[in-house]
């Protein structure tokens, strides 16, 4: 049994976590934690743990603590995952791992020294659909890919206005849906090499909430598409 830990009772843990971990005999969540005392008490209560703290800290201390699910808005990611590794613990870690390259790579670099397991969550990764799919893909039985088209659109209409913090970080959709369908680009075809354009722009709000793009992957698979919240 795998004794979880979540950082971050918002939405994402509420609407989409919780239920996922109802799922799995496997897994039990052993403590919780949130800045919003209110918000860390309801998540604590519905998913059963013993604990709950108002500081990582401590949560990152706690024995039965054996990995840790990190649900805070993006800006939080990249030092949350790194103390949590530092502290001994695998991660759950929700997209994006970090805001820049230089993140990622500092939490690559700690990861490959601690031998522990982070793992980044991509909504399709494991889905029975997208494993049929890449089935039948790499059969041959639809021949060779040469060109993905992508669209994913508004999900805005799930999240509540006080912590929105999608619409008032600094980059926008391109943290929140645009790692989805590179995941599920990538899957198809293979790594991003060359990114040939990239066209973002505000139309509802103060962050890039429309973006469209070109890419090439290292297969030579072109990759088009969009991402929109309005």
């Amino acid at each position: 049994m795998l004794r979880l830990g979540i950082v971050g009772c918002g939405k994402v843990t509420t609407m989409f976590h919780l239920k996922a971990i109802e799922e799995v005999e496997e897994v039990t969540v052993a403590a919780v934690a949130d800045l919003d005392r209110a918000r860390m008490e309801a998540v604590k209560r519905r998913s059963g743990a013993d604990r709950g703290y108002t500081d990582l800290g401590e949560l990152l201390t706690d024995p039965e603590v054996e990995a840790v699910a990190v649900n805070t808005p993006p800006r939080f990611h990249e030092e949350t995952v790194l103390e949590s590794m530092r502290a001994g613990r695998h991660v759950l870690c929700e997209k994006p791992l970090a805001q820049s390259i230089e993140g990622c790579t500092r939490i690559k670099e700690a990861q490959s020294d601690s031998g522990l397991v982070v793992l980044p969550v991509h909504n399709y990764a494991f889905t029975p659909c997208l494993k049929t799919a890449l089935g039948i893909v790499r059969s041959g039985e639809i021949g060779e890919i040469r060109k993905i088209g992508l669209r994913f659109d508004n999900n805005l209409w799930s999240y509540g206005p006080k912590t929105n913090f999608r619409t008032r970080d600094a980059f926008g959709i391109v943290e929140d849906i645009l790692p989805h369908a590179l995941s599920v680009a990538q899957a198809f075809a293979g790594p991003i090499k060359v990114v040939e354009e990239a066209r973002g722009w505000r139309k509802s709000y103060d962050v890039v909430d429309n973006l469209s793009l070109a890419l090439v992957t290292e297969g030579g698979v072109r990759v088009e598409g969009s991402v929109n919240w309005t």
